[in-house]
């Protein structure tokens, strides 16, 4: 099981929805279950909206609740009682608030979870359970737009998780003044743990749509800038062959989306 954690810059970084498609990505490549689990303590940053067409969903504040009121056991045998079933192959931790979150939730959550081949946090570095989540992952991603004051400011806040840190930055464009050899020389970082995630309209339109879940499905064979840079990421990072999906998980997710529509 590989525990992955998503950091957003700032305010519309990006990173919830380079989140949610890193995911989905991973579990088409894959053709297993990833967990997302939303511990972003920013209204505008949450998950359920784009993964759940019910108004109505189960997460942390149940999961907080198990765990206070009714002891370990009674929650490790009703933890599917606090989990989203958004796909087969992909499934949501949500929140409401995460003001109650413990380190002891954390440890908890992570071991309830093995059926899942990876975990995704999206979280910021406010809440009060970041940094217990930062040392047990394995990849941590920092989203950022072109932006080298507010990238130095937070690669500081991050330099004891150094060896797992990689830079997403959103929306590149190799004619802004902050290019790939500037943020290296800024903080201090090898090129192979910076990314470029180019920007593409269609996604755009796919966000406004409400249906950015269904981004993926719809263009992984098709020429698409975004999708070019997950490939590449998947690819650098976690080492995956990228040429083609397996076939249970395509087929799984085309399953579903035709029978949608």
């Amino acid at each position: 099981m590989a525990i992955i954690s998503v950091i957003s810059g700032k305010y519309n970084s990006g990173a919830t929805t380079f989140a949610i498609n890193q995911g989905i990505y991973l579990s088409q490549l894959t053709g297993e279950k990833t967990l997302l689990i939303d511990v972003h303590d920013q209204m505008y940053a949450k998950l359920a909206p784009y993964l759940l067409e019910k108004e109505h969903f189960v997460g942390l504040d149940d999961f907080i609740n198990y765990f206070d009121n009714k002891g370990v056991n009674v929650l490790k045998k009703n933890i599917d009682a606090c989990i989203n079933v958004c796909d087969q192959n992909v499934d949501l931790v949500a929140h409401s608030t995460v003001k109650h979150l413990r380190e002891e939730h954390i440890e908890t959550l992570i071991d309830s979870m093995g059926r899942y081949k990876n975990i995704l946090f999206d979280l910021n570095l406010n809440n009060p359970v970041s940094e217990r989540i930062l040392s047990k992952s394995d990849y941590i991603f920092l989203v950022v737009k072109q932006n080298r004051y507010a990238l130095s400011e937070l690669h500081k806040d991050l330099e004891a998780h150094s060896e797992k840190l990689h830079i997403v930055v959103n929306e590149y464009h190799d004619n802004v003044k902050m290019n790939i050899s500037t943020i290296k020389n800024a903080i201090e970082i090898s090129f192979n743990r910076i990314h470029k995630l180019n920007f593409d309209t269609n996604l755009l339109n796919y966000l406004n749509d409400g249906k950015v879940s269904k981004f993926v499905t719809n263009f992984h064979n098709k020429e698409n800038n975004y999708i070019e840079s997950l490939k590449v990421i998947s690819t650098d990072v976690f080492g995956l062959d990228t040429q083609e999906f397996k076939k249970e998980g395509k087929n799984r997710w085309l399953t579903r989306f035709m029978r949608k529509e």
